[in-house]
């Protein structure tokens, strides 16, 4: 029975065997079948080798695909240890999104076989060699030309710099893809051994906050980190020049020959700033002089044109100079007649011109000022100081929109260059005290706090300076309003406390009315508002909320003149 069943299947398996070939092979010839089969096995093959070829997204410049990288990477062959460190550091974090190590090859190999490739360093490739070439002092660069990515820098911190920030700029939304735009292009600059400074999360960047300034900053810091970055920046030969705390939030600053850093911790949020910037935009501690005669100190408002919004203030200092705070709108000479009554005679002397934000109804004065008396002898002005971000990093819509944002930052710019090229333009920071004689101003906001977050409304870029004038302390508030108001009454709080205070925004925005809580200042300085300050008190909540808190500590009030 064992024996038959053996054979019984052998035979089943040769019957079901010709009955296959029959049927593959029915009205075909054997040459024929062969041949086709033979291409149809190379056309497969081929298709399986090119499908993840077809499927690479050809609008952007691809490294990683289908669990490989799909591109070379490509060393000089005798490359040095910083260039060696570099592309270590490369392959470590593009290890965090790709779980693959990258190997490397040096630039004597052929590339023939590859599509795209990534040069790291000074490689023999001309983009290489004019990208070095282009770099500054702890500069580097990272860009997509063609089918190449270029990595080039100038120091050991900046490779690694540019290489932190080119992976977190990498697009990674496509399960399993690395890939670049193929218009990228970085430029990045290092402070002294960035790359060995602790990054505290994924949120650190580095942003271009305009005019050659720089910020980096770190989230879920601590106060002991900081004193380590700054130690570190200290032993790189930058001179500490200051280093202040208060309410738990400290400041330093360190100057080089050609560039300073002002490095801050809050408290609050606990995050770490880091900016840097070329030497003549720093804000020096002290610009006393003792080449005028003494006076009495005072504050006067600048007239606005009737009926308009606009804010401008005069104060004389004990010396004979002037600082002005904005100016408000152009026209009619209306600042330059103003100081003229304060100084009748001989030079008008303007020790500094701050402008608190790019509003024409603060800034204008200031353009017009220069264009008109920017060649009159007797009228000096010494320097403009404020804090412009970058045009990209302001987010407007509405009337005050984006482009016409960017042409007021680039008139304030264009303006100094053209009519007044000696007079610095320098940037302020939160937490820096300058002196003009015995009178201080204490920097305590700027959009630098708000930064990375775009900015929704242009007056929360406003700077917020605060005046000692021989004891008696006067906070300016410009246009605080929604984001910024929370950010200085909390980094702040009752260290805000003010004698006088100029309420923000013309009287709107009721989220500031918190901070008149902390200020509680017993004079108000209101400035000029449309349709004048009786009538908006009477028919706009907004202003009533405000003005409820503000005036629970006021005893006197100061309207603009209109």
């Amino acid at each position: 029975m064992k024996r038959f069943f053996q054979i019984s299947s052998l035979i089943l398996a040769l019957i079901l065997c010709a009955y296959t070939f029959v049927a593959c092979n029915k009205d075909v010839a054997p040459a024929e079948t062969e041949a086709e089969t033979e291409t149809e096995t190379e056309a497969a093959t081929e298709a399986a080798t090119e499908a993840p070829k077809k499927a690479l997204d050809d609008t952007m410049f691809n490294i990683f695909f289908n669990k490989e990288y799909v591109c070379a990477f490509v060393l000089p062959k005798d490359a040095t240890p910083v260039e060696k460190g570099v592309a270590d550091a490369l392959k470590d974090e593009l290890k965090k999104y790709t779980s693959k190590t990258i190997k490397f090859i040096d630039d004597s190999a052929s590339l023939d076989e590859y599509e795209c490739v990534v040069l790291i360093g000074n490689t023999k490739y001309e983009e290489s060699k004019q990208a070095t070439a282009s770099l500054g002092e702890r500069e580097s660069t990272a860009f997509v030309k063609g089918n190449k990515l270029v990595i080039a820098f100038s120091s050991y911190p900046s490779g690694v710099g540019v290489v932190k920030q080119l992976v977190k700029d990498m697009d990674t939304s496509q399960r399993g893809q690395v890939r670049l735009a193929l218009d990228y292009n970085e430029l990045y600059k290092a402070l002294p051994e960035i790359a060995l400074l602790p990054d505290f999360d994924d949120a650190n960047k580095v942003i271009d906050c305009g005019e050659g300034t720089v910020m980096r900053y770190f989230t879920n810091a601590s106060a002991a980190a900081f004193e380590e970055y700054c130690r570190q920046i200290a032993a790189y030969e930058f001179e500490k020049v200051s280093e202040r705390e208060e309410k738990g939030n400290i400041f330093a600053t360190y100057l080089a020959e050609d560039e300073y850093i002002y490095a801050y911790y809050t408290a609050y949020k606990s995050e770490i700033r880091i900016i840097t910037g070329p030497i003549e935009a720093y804000l020096e501690e002290d610009y006393s002089s003792d080449l005028y005669e003494d006076k009495t100190p005072c504050i006067t408002s600048i007239p606005q044109p009737s009926g308009k919004q606009a804010q401008g203030y005069i104060i004389c200092l004990p010396d004979g100079r002037f600082v002005i705070h904005d100016g408000g709108l152009p026209g009619n000479d209306r600042v330059y007649n103003r100081l003229r009554e304060l100084q009748p005679d001989g030079d008008i002397v303007i020790a500094a011109w701050f402008i608190s934000h790019p509003h024409n109804d603060h800034y204008s004065a200031l353009i017009d000022f220069v264009k008109e008396h920017s060649y009159d002898e007797d009228v000096i002005l010494e320097r403009v100081i404020h804090n412009y971000a970058h045009p990209e990093m302001y987010n407007i819509n509405g009337s005050a929109g984006a482009d016409d944002l960017r042409d007021d930052i680039a008139l304030l710019y264009d303006t100094m260059d053209m009519y007044a090229p000696t007079v610095p333009v320098i940037k302020a920071h939160t937490g820096q005290i300058v002196n003009f004689g015995s009178v201080s101003v204490e920097v305590l906001y700027t959009i630098e706090d708000l930064l990375p977050k775009t900015i929704p409304n242009n007056n929360d870029s406003s700077m917020v300076i605060r005046f000692t004038i021989e004891g008696t302390t006067l906070m300016m508030l410009a246009d605080t309003c929604y984001d910024s108001g929370p950010i200085l009454n909390n980094m702040w709080g009752d260290y805000l406390k003010s004698d006088m205070v100029q309420i923000a925004h013309h009287g709107m925005y009721p989220s500031v009315a918190d901070i008149y809580n902390s200020i509680q200042a017993e004079t108000i300085l209101f400035p000029a508002t449309v349709g004048g300050v009786k009538d908006y008190v009477k028919t706009s909540q907004s202003w009533a909320s405000v003005m409820t808190v503000a005036l629970g500590y006021a005893k006197d009030i100061y309207i603009a003149e209109q």
